[in-house]
């Protein structure tokens, strides 16, 4: 049980970055066809969350706080980029990367933790596919 709780505490935590860094850069997005996609990314990171939250609750586990200093680190770093260019093309790259950053670090944590069950492996594989798709439609704005 413990493996699951470790990939699925590491899937909520994922999710929720994703979730929040959107919340961040949303303000700075003036293209209305971005806003609709970066909603879209935002409305499916928040289902990861909560089926990875419901998941550790079925094992009596907590979702992880988020941690203090990578939330304000990821805020202050989405404020400055967008404060210097809040272009369609300069806010696609930066999801993009953060896509990329999501996929590598789930990836690792599909290989950390193998033997996890069926249904956290599979939920980590779809976040890749999910964000594989975002990245995939962020390429739009470049």
């Amino acid at each position: 049980m413990e493996i699951n709780t470790h990939l699925l505490g590491y899937i909520y935590e994922n999710a929720k970055m994703g979730e929040n860094a959107i919340n961040h850069v949303l303000p700075a997005v003036e293209n209305m066809d971005l806003r609709g996609e970066l909603y879209q990314q935002r409305e499916g990171y928040r289902n990861f969350a909560l089926t990875a939250a419901k998941e550790l609750a079925k094992n009596q586990e907590i979702p992880p706080k988020p941690k203090l200093r990578t939330e304000a680190g990821a805020y202050i770093g989405i404020k400055m980029n967008t404060l210097k260019d809040n272009s369609p093309s300069h806010i696609a790259e930066m999801t993009i990367n953060g896509s990329t950053m999501g996929i590598i670090q789930i990836t690792k944590k599909i290989k950390d933790f193998p033997k996890s069950d069926f249904k956290s492996l599979d939920l980590a594989k779809n976040i890749i596919t999910f964000e594989q798709h975002n990245i995939d439609n962020l390429k739009n704005y470049l």
